[in-house]
């Protein structure tokens, strides 16, 4: 995985020849980093690796006098620990104490005044009062390297608190999963109708061991197989909390109209979200930046790029459309799902309010359920009917043709395949193993 400026490039690794430079660099060209980074185990290692580990070599030179040698392995993993959950408070406090210290030597690597320093640790001390003690490790070690305030080294200003200690981001998450067994059944309802005070409830079906899991989709009576890779998930909408019926699946391939994909992928560490293209004929994924735990992704193009919008707790934004972005808080509330077919797009509500630019771009409400066709479009059950609109016009369709189109991907694929999407360009599968074959 890589790390990315909010306002820049990726983030680069630092020597110890080097550590004044990053000040320089973030005041020169005003970068800045989102502090929900802080909170991503994939994000911080990176952060650390780039930043910290150069800063544990210098205090080891500074304590054993030569400069040709790096930090012992052993002596890394030691400080590293000091940054994660279980940390001892006591050793935390030291290590803080030492790398303050040599920050603002007045000789390199004079990163920083002692009051400038001061100003710092006393601002994050008050903001994070009660956190764990690795996260304000985190937060001190990057702005002290920085020489920068949390609210001018962070994306989110005078809100970076809010990123790091509003409602934990990852029991959120938790708690709109569900965590699925060998033939765990679903019933399958995509026009459910709760009436006028609908809630529609987000679900991820997750697969948090190492091997493959098939669950039941039975329609109509008719039981289908899905089958979820080792670590891998999906994400569904349920009529209501209770998650009795299930109104819509989704795949967890999407597409645009260019040969590349966005697919959602896990691991024995969480939920990760990657860009599939093909190069020289073989398929290839890049990892995409993310600022923790999300909710939902689709693919997203402006100009030919290909990118995604990505659904977190917090905030829905694309990586390549800046207009595109909703934050929490703001006069519109969240969705629940975002969508991308062809150049077809739509963000799915809690309450069946469907955004998208389908019909005009004008906002559908009674949605309950949205399926996506590889490449060709979207098609949509709105009060209780069942819409195509592959072809740019609304057309009408049986429940079952609707169906076919959302669980196509799944009973169409190879097998040894999961899952399988496929346009006139290309073709992805995500095999039982979890790979991914072109």
């Amino acid at each position: 995985m890589s790390v990315y400026y909010q306002n820049g490039p990726e983030i680069t690794k630092i020597t110890r020849r080097g550590l004044n430079s990053l000040s320089m660099l973030i005041s020169r060209k005003q970068y800045r980093i989102s502090a929900a980074q802080l909170t991503d185990k994939f994000a911080w290692a990176d952060i650390y690796r780039a930043w910290i580990m150069a800063c544990v070599d210098y205090m080891w030179f500074m304590e054993h006098g030569d400069p040709e040698k790096e930090a012992p392995q052993e002596e890394q993993v030691r400080m590293a620990k000091l940054f994660l959950e279980g940390a001892e408070e006591s050793r935390c406090h030291e290590f803080l104490n030492r790398y303050r210290e040599m920050l603002t030597r007045p000789h390199y690597p004079n990163v920083g005044s002692s009051a400038a320093a001061e100003k710092i640790c006393s601002e994050i001390h008050g903001k994070m009062a009660g956190a764990p003690i690795w996260l304000c490790m985190r937060v001190t070690a990057v702005c002290l390297l920085t020489n920068s305030p949390p609210e001018v080294i962070f994306s989110e200003g005078l809100k970076w608190p809010g990123a790091l200690l509003g409602p934990t981001i990852a029991a959120k998450y938790e708690s709109g999963v569900i965590d699925v067994r060998e033939g765990l059944l679903f019933e399958l309802e995509p026009g459910a109708v709760s009436g006028p005070g609908m809630k529609l409830a987000p679900r991820t079906l997750r697969n948090k061991y190492n091997k493959v899991c098939s669950v039941i989709i039975r329609y109509k009576g008719i039981e289908h197989l899905v089958k979820i890779p080792p670590y891998g998930f999906l994400r569904a909408v349920f009529s209501e909390g209770s998650c009795v019926r299930l109104v819509s699946l989704k795949g967890a391939i999407s597409c645009c109209d260019a040969g590349s994909a966005i697919l959602q992928k896990g691991d024995d560490q969480g939920s990760r979200l990657f860009y599939a293209h093909r190069s020289g004929g073989a398929s290839r994924l890049v990892g995409m930046p993310l600022i923790g735990p999300f909710w939902d992704a689709a693919a997203d193009e402006r100009s030919g790029v290909t990118g995604a919008v990505v659904l977190t707790a917090g905030e829905l934004y694309s990586t390549v459309d800046p207009g595109r972005k909703i934050s929490e808080g703001d006069k519109a509330p969240l969705p629940i799902r975002c969508y991308r077919s062809g150049s077809q797009w739509g963000w799915l509500y809690d309450d069946g309010v469907f955004v998208s630019n389908l019909s005009g771009g004008r906002d559908m409400e009674g949605v309950t359920a949205v399926a996506e066709e590889a490449g060709r479009g979207l098609l949509i059950c709105r009060q209780g009917q069942f819409l195509d609109y592959r072809s740019n016009v609304e057309r009408q369709i049986t429940e079952g043709e609707f169906v076919q189109a959302m669980l196509g991907r799944f009973l169409q694929a190879g097998q040894d395949e999961c899952e399988a999407l496929s346009t006139q360009f290309m073709r992805w599968a995500i095999l039982d193993s979890g790979e991914v074959r072109q």
